[in-house]
């Protein structure tokens, strides 16, 4: 592996040890949008390399960076995305993917920072989160939201922007997806019921769904988890 890394320096220039520590104290703060900005930052030299490997020695040590940096920071394990980032990569990645899944890798830590209370939130929007994450079978729409919790959708709409660096959504689609990701690994509930436990009334629209947040398909998500080591969270 070590011959395969120095031919690829060589080749391209590339400094593998790139240092993710600022991606993850932007992250570690909530502004996701931010942390995106500083990954593309880092590595914006090497997306037109059209080198598979060179893609997955970046995204895997992003993966890795995060986790890293959360547990020797906040003694707090994420296993959870780690596992489900690993499993994303496990396809040929493209120039087209690179970006989108490196996307995808910030969003997940994200969702379990707050789920862990690592990123401390508005507490207005922490209720909006609650409401989501107990109502993830049902849809979710801006509108709903905010007769919910009786403010303006316009007004919700730009705080929730502004203080998660996404709109609504894509985090009620992020949540969603992270549930389904969930189930797929620890029950064996079908697709289409997994569908259901998510809020998605038609299961090919979710596998489409599914398949374009992660590069693959649910099945292939689930086949793959049992690859990798199965961990069980310390309470």
């Amino acid at each position: 592996m070590n011959e395969i890394l120095l031919k690829l320096d060589k080749e391209f220039d590339i400094d593998i040890n790139i240092n993710y520590k600022t991606v993850c104290e932007i992250l570690i703060k909530g502004d996701i949008g931010e942390a995106k900005k500083e990954f593309r930052t880092l590595t914006k030299k090497y997306f037109n390399s059209n080198n598979i490997l060179i893609y997955r020695i970046f995204l895997n040590s992003l993966v890795y960076a995060i986790f890293h940096y959360v547990l020797y920071t906040h003694d707090i394990s994420l296993y959870n995305s780690c596992h489900h980032c690993t499993i994303a990569m496990h396809k040929d990645i493209t120039k087209d993917d690179f970006l989108p899944i490196s996307d995808s890798i910030i969003e997940t830590y994200y969702n379990e920072m707050l789920e862990k209370g690592i990123i401390v939130v508005n507490p207005f929007l922490k209720n909006v989160f609650e409401y989501i994450d107990e109502n993830l079978d049902k849809p979710i729409g801006l509108d709903h939201m905010s007769q919910v919790i009786h403010v303006n959708k316009s007004y919700l709409s730009q705080l929730f922007k502004n203080k998660t660096g996404m709109t609504f959504s894509t985090y009620v689609n992020n949540r969603k997806l992270n549930r389904a990701r969930e189930l797929l690994i620890k029950t064996d509930l079908s697709v289409p019921e997994i569908s259901r436990e998510c809020g998605y009334k038609n299961p090919n629209y979710f596998s489409t769904i599914f398949t374009k947040k992660m590069g693959i398909s649910p099945g292939s998500f689930r086949k793959n988890s049992s690859v990798l080591p199965a961990h069980t969270e310390k309470d």
